[in-house]
């Protein structure tokens, strides 16, 4: 009696202490970005609202928890796609130029915290005549809570990609203006960053933005099942996460609004739109960043040298126009020179932003990029 009630005894307490497997599915959150093409004029895509119906129509029909979108420029189409998506909740800011940012966000979880963040620089040096003068670009900020988890979400659109060397060196301090957002906003909460960066990866600036932020590309080249090209110039169009994410936690990652018709005739964008399903059942502190990047050189110490340079660079050119303004007499002239003084001193702060930050990983490590056994 005493041996079957030990059997007993010994059975209860293996079954206690047996996992419990719960039939639920681990908490995650499914993402699209996409840049719509909503230029209300000038735009080699007809019918913007014929457009965006369809673009409404395949939101509502998908899956998606989180969908960030660039290139909303008015506050009818805004209204119009939240509305015929069927998305509970939307986010959107609008700017004190006419057409904002061109952000907005669609959730089915509550929005909370809604922020807006613009650039310190958008424009190139041309000023009122180049389209970007007209755009406030920056990065809207969200926080949403899934499961009792919350997580940031950010959706950004840097300038226009090409390889003017004043639109790299923009696009740069761009790049540190989110770092600056995202230590701002986020602190230590995980975060999603996700928009239209207007860089492939084969581009020096993919290097300098994964360096400052310490993020994850969800979808990273030369590796199986790598997405790929969202736009003409590239992979454009990308996902990040926070180091709280291990890299297993992403899910799925792919491309989404396909193009159906050859360049330029593209039926909904010019382009598509970039995916992830992210899982948030594994979030844990973010892990030490140098252990963590690929071994390409990435460094924060090399990324901040990168921008200082990029930064001065857009001020020389931009000063060798002021110059040239300076010997006539026009009022395209006197506005330009006051845009001039304006760009100087907002670089010159975001320079000693960057040479404060340069101080504090020196007093950290004396040579930080040692850490990860290369050099540059």
């Amino acid at each position: 009696m005493k041996l079957k009630t030990a059997a007993m005894s010994l059975a209860v307490a293996i079954w206690a202490a047996a996992p419990v497997f719960s039939s639920e599915p681990a908490p995650s959150i499914k993402i699209l970005t996409y840049n719509v093409g909503g230029i209300p004029w000038i735009m080699p895509l007809p019918k913007r609202r014929a457009r965006f119906a369809e673009i409404s129509r395949r939101l509502r029909d998908s899956s998606y928890d989180i969908v960030c979108l660039q290139e909303i420029w008015t506050a009818g189409d805004a209204r119009r796609i939240w509305k015929e998506s069927g998305f509970a909740h939307m986010a959107r800011l609008k700017q004190a130029l006419p057409f904002g940012n061109g952000l907005m966000i669609l959730s089915r979880y509550p929005l909370g915290d809604v922020r807006v963040f613009p650039f310190t620089a958008r424009e190139p040096s041309r000023y009122f005549l180049d389209d970007e003068f007209w755009a406030k670009k920056g990065a809207l900020a969200v926080r949403i809570d899934v499961a009792g988890r919350q997580v940031d979400v950010y959706n950004t659109h840097l300038i226009a990609s090409t390889e003017d060397d004043r639109y790299i060196a923009l696009r740069n301090t761009q790049i540190f203006d989110l770092r600056s957002v995202v230590r701002e906003y986020s602190g230590e909460r995980p975060f999603v960053i996700a928009g239209d960066f207007n860089f492939p990866p084969r581009q020096k600036s993919y290097r300098i933005l994964k360096s400052l932020l310490g993020v994850h590309d969800v979808c990273p080249d030369g590796q199986p099942g790598a997405c790929g090209a969202t736009n003409t110039d590239g992979r454009v169009d990308q996902i990040y996460t926070s180091l709280h994410f291990a890299p297993q936690d992403i899910m799925a990652h792919g491309v989404d609004f396909r193009w159906d018709r050859p360049y330029p005739l593209f039926q909904l964008s010019d382009h598509q739109g970039a995916t992830a399903q992210i899982s948030l059942a594994h979030l844990s502190p973010p892990r030490d960043q140098y252990a963590t990047f690929e071994k390409s050189g990435l460094d924060e110490w090399w990324a901040l040298g990168e921008i200082k340079r990029s930064l001065w660079q857009n001020l020389k050119i931009v000063s060798n126009r002021a110059a040239v303004s300076m010997r006539r007499v026009s009022p395209f002239d006197f506005l330009y020179l006051a845009y001039f003084g304006r760009r100087y001193g907002a670089f010159w702060s975001m320079d000693r932003q960057i040479v404060l930050a340069l101080g504090k990983l020196d007093r950290a490590s004396r040579q930080p990029i040692d850490r990860q056994g290369s050099s540059k």
